[in-house]
């Protein structure tokens, strides 16, 4: 059973130099209903990256920064709570976007699917975003150095 609050952690002043606690807020603010389409997830793991820090940035960056007041980015595993989406059923476990916060609402063009034979944690290796990275520079560096039977 989902709760009829959700707990948001909102970017309230972008830091000047290491983040600290006041520039965050906790606040509590009514749970949403899916809508035509939309999933509702109860995030379970955030991920906190690096990337991050340049979000909290209103600095020139190649992702977006967080807008003032706004629900803190991130990724996350979650569990889908209520499905008004074909592709997902209540009970699934998704990776997606939803950001600091106990429940998210999304559309489903940004989650995944998580192989429910897997636990969670075990898809994280394969499907998490630095892995993902990681493994992409490996292959545009060293590919073109890498000699027959090598392997990276």
């Amino acid at each position: 059973m989902t709760s009829s609050i959700n707990q948001q952690i909102l970017l309230k002043s972008r830091p000047l130099g290491e983040p600290l606690e006041n520039d965050f807020a906790l606040v509590e603010t009514p749970m949403k209903e899916p809508g035509e389409g939309e999933v509702l997830n109860r995030t379970i793991y955030l991920s906190l990256d690096p990337y991050m820090r340049g979000r909290m940035s209103d600095g020139e960056s190649y992702a977006a920064p967080v807008e003032l007041g706004s629900v803190m980015a991130g990724g996350t595993v979650s569990q889908v709570m209520k499905s008004n989406h074909p592709q997902f059923l209540t009970g699934d476990f998704v990776l997606g976007y939803d950001g600091w916060q106990a429940y998210g609402i999304s559309k489903g063009e940004t989650l995944r699917k998580l192989d429910p034979n897997c636990h969670w944690k075990d898809n994280l290796a394969v499907k998490d975003i630095l892995c993902f990275q990681s493994r992409s520079g490996q292959i545009i560096v060293l590919s073109p150095k890498l000699k027959r039977g090598k392997n990276v």
